[in-house]
């Protein structure tokens, strides 16, 4: 590297640091305040206000940060732009849409896992609100053998199971929740 190019990169690590503190102690107003006062975003700081806008609860707006950072990325930032991408997609209800964003990027085998799990999650939701108990199961069966079931989904198990007529399965899930 030439002394210019290790300038440069320290000036931009300057700049960004505040932003990333803001971030690791978990105030993204304060991150996103820092990030709006840039006049030019590059990829990594639209990657991290996307970040910090999913932290804030922001799902809607963190996808578009997360989209326009992947456009401006290559490689493993990229990867993480889509992952951050499928995310926000999840906290807005947008299951399908977030499987999508999953399967073209090249995730890792472990985001795959946590995007398949929480997609798992919201359609086995899904359907049980529907009354359709059958596919409610079936994706917590599919959930199941990737992760491991909380208290909350072991109950919609319990019943669904109630609903479908099978009162030995259910008192058996919430049997074993008590």
């Amino acid at each position: 590297r030439t002394a210019s190019s290790n300038r440069r990169r320290g000036t931009i690590r300057s700049r960004i640091d505040p932003i990333v503190a803001a971030h690791d102690r978990g105030d993204y107003a304060t991150c996103l305040l820092l990030i709006a006062q840039r006049s030019k975003l590059g990829a990594d700081l639209l990657q991290m206000k996307g970040w910090c806008l999913l932290l804030a609860e922001r799902p809607a707006e963190a996808a578009i940060a997360f989209e326009a950072a992947g456009r401006a990325q290559g490689g493993k930032n990229r990867r993480d732009s889509a992952y951050g991408t499928a995310l926000a997609a999840l906290r807005s209800g947008h299951t399908e849409q977030a499987l999508i964003a999953a399967r073209n990027e090249g995730l890792t085998k472990e985001q795959r896992r946590t995007i398949s799990v929480e997609a798992l999650t919201q359609r086995a939701r899904a359907a049980f609100n529907r009354r359709d108990y059958a596919a409610s199961l079936y994706s917590l069966n599919l959930r199941r053998q990737m992760a491991t079931e909380p208290r909350d989904l072991s109950m919609l198990r319990g019943w669904a199971h109630y609903h479908l007529g099978r009162k030995a399965d259910a008192r058996t899930v919430f049997a074993a929740l008590d």
